[in-house]
């Protein structure tokens, strides 16, 4: 009867309970086992792998297939590891020696060829487990690996390119440089050099060497064009050298120049002649990381020497250059920014050698800088030194890239950078067509206050045919619109006659804003009712700078584009630039506009043409008489037909009439010939 005592059934009951929990709990945790596999599985996760490897162990599952399966993807996934370290050791090692004095070896190639072999010889032998596999092809045949291996591999080929090329070129520089020492100096081919090593990231020891040759060459080579300028006044050098400039006109380009310009290769951050880490920060122990990290970006404080590798009096320049720099941004606390400018001019066009250093200053304060204030104010110091000037012949395309990536920025980054950019290409266009001469264009201090006070800005200049007189003008800050139509008159137009005062510069009713002169401009209603649109003339007072400042505003507040209306100016597209109209302004009552042979009189003549031509054509100035329209259509037609030598028949008549009566009166374009051509041949 022991068997029916209660505490023997209850204990019976306990120990059936304890083992159907333990028999639910071990079910559980081989479920939470194979999920974990799964999941390690379809991750490729060697980590979750080898966790669940270490429950298999504990539960006894090695005989699961999905466990066998697991444990083979599991090695594979162990190999793969390992041949990527091992892959990713040689390849570190090869950066190292890329950037050390000497550069590499070729035991350093044979290296990399030796793991990249092993590695993939190596991954023949791993099973392709799971679908995620990819196929790898090279000369003897499939390669079945893994991404991580594929991407490894991909990296080292790439690395062993570039350790081939560098190799070549370590090779060529110290050819060259040997010739240098038997006085065997070949510039051209040295500078070919640097912008390979340039291209491929290579600052060996014997690139610095190259650098300084170039750079010292090219100062003598300099000083040599000033003294023969100043001492010889042989007519038979001055006319040599024309005859470069001339040469020089026929072959350069500035759109290549920018194309060229444009590569990554030429990011200033990648100049050759840049100081190395450990020279820059030299004998600063304490925050020599701080400096090396902020060497070619925004920083607060000044530098410790150049950045670009000179002497050390030019360096201490370069030292006071940063510090105006600072203080002109406002990142330092000085005095009289404007001032400041105005001193590191000065000293850049007595020691030419600084352009570049205060060109490279610039780009690397403009370089991750975060202070609206400082940003502007560099932009502004920029375009003050862009038009002042010119970088070096071997710098020149590392500032014009920087400016390019910059120019369609939005907001006032992307203004500046274009009119950098087009002082900058004015200057390189005339040393390159004046045979290697250039000029600097010393600014007075009221000139780079003006940059404080208003934006620079590029503008067009458009006639009203829709013709360009200039597409990208540069106009500084204290520049008026009398100042433009001079530049206008002077170098574009060339044009004396004293009548040219009549014409003015207008701009598109949209942004009329607080320009120009009130009388000139009708209201809004009255246009509508006339059925006419003219523009707004502005004042020759009227600051450029403050009309350019009103366009940009307008044009983020709306980006709608304007379409062709009645009487509009013609629609022209451009870049970033402010269009204006050059148009008469005004006429006197009993003008007469009579034939000329003095050029400038018929340069004002054509002018006034146009003008009357577009405003008849538009109907702002309306005809009543039929008899008139033909007439004045007549007159259009034959001056027409002289200037482009077109017979009468091939002409589109309708283009000569007034778009009113073009369409108040339904007359096709024969009925319209048949009235008018017969007037062309009387002696109108």
């Amino acid at each position: 009867g022991q068997s029916e005592h209660p505490m023997v059934k209850k204990a019976e009951k306990t120990a059936k309970m304890r083992k159907e929990e333990e028999t639910a709990a071990r079910k559980n945790r081989i479920h939470d086992t194979l999920k974990m596999i799964r999941e390690g599985m379809r991750e490729r996760n060697l980590q979750l792998l080898t966790h669940a490897q270490t429950k298999v162990f504990e539960l006894g599952l090695e005989a699961d297939e999905t466990v066998k399966s697991a444990s083979v993807l599991r090695e594979d996934l162990e190999s793969e590891v390992d041949i990527v370290a091992k892959l990713k050791v040689v390849c570190d090692s090869i950066k190292l020696s890329q950037n050390t004095a000497d550069g590499l070896e070729e035991n350093d190639l044979r290296n990399l060829e030796t793991a990249i072999s092993e590695a993939e010889a190596r991954a023949k032998g791993i099973k392709d487990t799971v679908d995620k596999r990819i196929i790898l092809s090279d000369s003897n045949g499939e390669i079945k690996t893994s991404q991580s291996i594929i991407s490894a591999l991909k990296e080292a080929h790439s690395l062993q390119a570039r350790a081939e090329q560098q190799l070549e070129l370590q090779h060529d520089l110290e050819t060259a440089l040997d010739d240098t020492k038997e006085k065997k100096i070949n510039i051209v081919l040295l500078r070919q050099l640097l912008d390979k090593a340039a291209e491929i990231g290579c600052k060996t020891s014997n690139v610095d060497r190259a650098g300084e040759i170039v750079r010292s060459s090219e100062r003598r080579l300099s000083t040599e064009l000033n003294l023969l300028d100043i001492l010889n006044e042989n007519e038979s050098v001055n006319q040599s050298v024309r005859s470069l400039g001339k040469s020089v006109e026929s072959v350069f380009s500035m759109e290549e120049k920018l194309q060229k310009a444009s590569q990554t290769q030429y990011h200033f951050e990648k100049y050759y002649l840049i100081r190395p880490d450990g020279d820059y920060a030299r004998g600063n122990l304490m925050n020599k990381s701080l400096l090396i990290a902020l060497k070619l970006k925004h920083q607060n404080f000044v530098i410790p020497r150049s950045i670009i590798s000179m002497d050390k009096k030019m360096s201490k320049q370069a030292i006071t250059l940063h510090k105006n720099l600072l203080g002109y941004c406002a990142d330092l606390i000085m005095g009289f920014p404007a001032t400041l400018v105005e001193r590191s001019l000065k000293t850049l066009a007595s020691f030419r050698v600084l352009a570049d250093e205060q060109y490279i200053q610039l780009m690397k304060h403009l370089t991750e800088n975060h202070g609206k204030q400082s940003i502007g104010r560099a932009w502004q110091f920029f375009c003050i030194l862009s038009s002042t000037i010119s970088p070096s012949v071997e710098f020149e395309d590392f500032v014009l890239n920087f400016l390019l990536r910059h120019k369609g920025a939005h907001g006032l980054v992307g203004v500046y950078a274009s009119y950098a950019l087009h002082c900058l290409s004015v200057k390189l266009e005339y040393r390159y067509l004046e045979g290697g001469e250039d000029y600097v264009d010393l600014p007075t201090v009221d000139q780079i206050q003006a940059f404080q006070l208003r934006m620079p800005c590029v503008v067009s200049i458009v006639l009203v045919d829709g013709v360009f007189v200039t597409e990208k003008l540069p106009v500084p800050p204290d520049w008026d619109v009398e100042d433009v139509l001079e530049e206008i008159w002077a170098d574009f137009l060339s044009m004396k006659d004293a009548r040219r005062d009549m014409f003015g510069l207008y701009i598109s009713k949209r942004i009329l804003g607080k320009f120009g002169s009130s009388d000139s401009v009708r209201s809004v209603e009255e246009e509508e009712e006339r059925g006419t649109n003219f523009p707004m003339v502005l004042s020759n007072t009227d600051f450029v700078g403050d009309v350019a400042m009103e366009f940009y505003i307008q044009r983020k507040q709306s980006e709608e584009s304007e379409e062709e209306e009645h009487g509009k100016l013609p629609s022209v597209k451009t870049e970033s630039s402010v269009t204006l109209y050059l148009k008469r302004k005004f006429y006197y009552s009993n003008e007469k506009l009579q034939p000329s042979v003095n050029t400038n009189h018929l340069r004002f003549e054509k002018l006034s043409y146009l003008q009357a031509f577009h405003e008849y054509r538009n109907g702002n100035w309306p005809i009543a008489a039929e008899s008139v329209v033909l007439l004045l259509a007549a007159l259009s037609v034959a001056e027409h037909s002289i200037n482009h030598a077109t017979e009468n028949q091939m002409i589109d008549i309708t283009q000569f009439l007034p778009l009113k009566w073009l369409n108040s009166l339904n007359y096709s374009a024969h009925e319209w010939s048949k009235r008018i051509l017969p007037l062309t041949k009387t002696d109108i």
